[in-house]
């Protein structure tokens, strides 16, 4: 199978990219920075540097590529630091989705899985939210992802696409960089330094691990041609507090560091909702593993 892949020099993209890479595909990775050195000279890997948001660019490459069987749409820029950055967030997730799908009906790339996030939710009731719940974001990231995903299904009504969006929450893996309760946890314990949990430790995370995202990815290619267009939550699956994600990762690095409850709120959390899967279960086939089960597989490595 010939697959274009946008964001493949970011943590997710790269991941998958070597996934499809190992089961035989060939991958045409999309991305505004150079390939990772762990892709470079690999057979099947075509790697083109364009940002999504530069036209001209973007189509002079998606125009030079081979019939392609589906596309994965991982690239995406979250905003970081406070205040928002909505401008860039905006040019990079919404622009840059614009553009590519506007090429892409151009080639004829006609299946496409979109990988969004539980930010597009915001901090709705009841929890856990089920994909037609409402959507109401309150960061730039999540704003921008959900003008993307309305970008898909734009296309999929009007010219023939069919998408399979996947809303993943809190991805976490060896090798991630971005900031995340999970890493901070793993670093801070192993270091063994006091963890400082906020809001009673009572806030509620499910995160989701890499290799669980991408055995999503390969579902929704198989899903893809099934219905014009399908949205699918992606979590854990087994929700917990930050501090039972504390006291379960402290108990399998066996590490001796206290773990400090504060009361008060941090102000530089964005929370997102806690998601439904069981859709992603009957229709996918999607299990994800435990974490208990995940970080026996991340120690080994």
């Amino acid at each position: 199978m010939n697959i274009v892949l946008t964001g493949s020099s970011g943590y997710v993209g790269s991941c998958l990219a070597h996934r499809l890479l190992k089961e035989g595909h060939g991958v045409w990775g999309i991305d505004k920075n150079p390939p990772r050195p762990s892709l470079k000279g690999i057979a099947n890997y075509h790697h083109t540097r364009v940002d999504l948001s530069d036209l001209t660019p973007l189509r002079q490459a998606c125009l030079a590529l081979p019939d392609i069987d589906v596309g994965i749409h991982a690239a995406a820029s979250q905003a970081l630091q406070h205040p928002m950055e909505l401008t860039e967030v905006v040019r990079d997730n919404c622009l840059g989705t614009a553009n590519l799908l506007r090429v892409a009906d151009e080639k004829s790339i006609l299946h496409w899985i979109m990988l969004s996030s539980s930010g597009v939710y915001g901090q709705p009731q009841p929890v856990p939210v089920s994909e037609n719940s409402p959507t109401h974001p309150h960061s730039a990231y999540g704003l921008s992802k959900l003008h993307a995903e309305e970008l898909f299904r734009f296309y999929c009504q009007h010219h023939g696409m069919h998408a399979v969006v996947l809303r993943c929450d809190r991805v976490y893996g060896i090798g991630q960089q971005v900031p995340g309760l999970v890493q901070y946890l793993i670093q801070t314990l192993e270091s063994y330094e006091d963890v400082e949990l906020f809001s009673h430790g009572n806030i509620p995370y499910d995160p989701v691990y890499i290799d669980d995202v991408i055995v999503a990815v390969r579902l929704a290619i198989q899903h893809v041609t099934k219905q014009t267009l399908d949205v699918f939550n992606i979590g854990g699956g087994a929700p917990a507090s930050s501090r039972e994600l504390a006291e379960t990762i402290k108990k399998r690095l066996k590490s001796s560091s206290n773990i400090i409850v504060r009361s008060y709120d941090n102000p530089s959390y964005s929370p997102t909702a806690v998601m439904n899967i069981s859709r992603a279960r009957s229709i996918l086939g999607f299990s994800p593993g435990s974490l208990t089960a995940n970080m026996d597989i991340m120690l080994k490595q």
